[in-house]
């Protein structure tokens, strides 16, 4: 688990990539231009600004489907988001899933602290499905400054997918904090 939040937190570091995605441009309210990210699994909505890593090395889980790093560097920690794909053999529900997480950053990161929780509606495989975005705080090392994540799950059968936001919560442009939110929210199983 503690390399999983390596993997979050370093996805700044990645090179970008051209991916082969099909292209829908969309705006918000405010003007933000995002285009749909859409591979034959899933798609998320992402602002058209940000950029899109689909290479990873072999010191990356293999379950990592898809990263997305916003353009503005300010700093060591850039703001992103990525997906992962994992084995759900236990078929666990949506919400057993977001418990499990919990539990495992409560064990591992320090100075953990849960910030909210928000019950939202996911589309996976053409049905509404409820879920929760979990928002916490904490770093994977005495060193480090905590880190906020943002993460949403979603289960069904022997597969889930975990969509996570991280971001440094004192530094981060709310702006750039509401379009990690919007981007979970659109995130979408096929």
């Amino acid at each position: 688990m503690k390399k999983l939040f390596l993997v979050l937190s370093l996805a700044l570091l990645l090179p970008a990539c051209g991916g082969s995605e099909d292209v829908t441009t969309i705006t918000d309210s405010d003007q933000v231009f995002y285009f749909t990210y859409q591979t034959s699994e899933f798609e998320i909505d992402v602002p058209d600004d940000w950029e899109v890593i689909n290479s990873f090395s072999s010191d990356y889980p293999d379950n990592i489907r898809i990263a997305f790093r916003d353009n503005i560097k300010d700093g060591d920690f850039v703001a992103n988001v990525t997906i992962f794909k994992e084995d759900n053999s236990k078929s666990k529900l949506n919400a057993d899933l977001s418990q499990k997480y919990l539990n495992d950053h409560a064990d591992t990161l320090i100075n953990y602290k849960l910030i909210s929780q928000e019950e939202i509606a996911l589309e996976l495989l053409g049905s509404s499905s409820q879920t929760i975005i979990n928002t916490y705080q904490g770093k994977n090392d005495t060193r480090e400054s905590e880190i906020t994540y943002m993460q949403t799950y979603l289960a069904e059968g022997d597969l889930a997918w975990v969509v996570t936001a991280s971001y440094y919560a004192p530094t981060e442009d709310p702006f750039t904090v509401e379009r990690m939110d919007t981007m979970l929210k659109s995130f979408t199983v096929k």
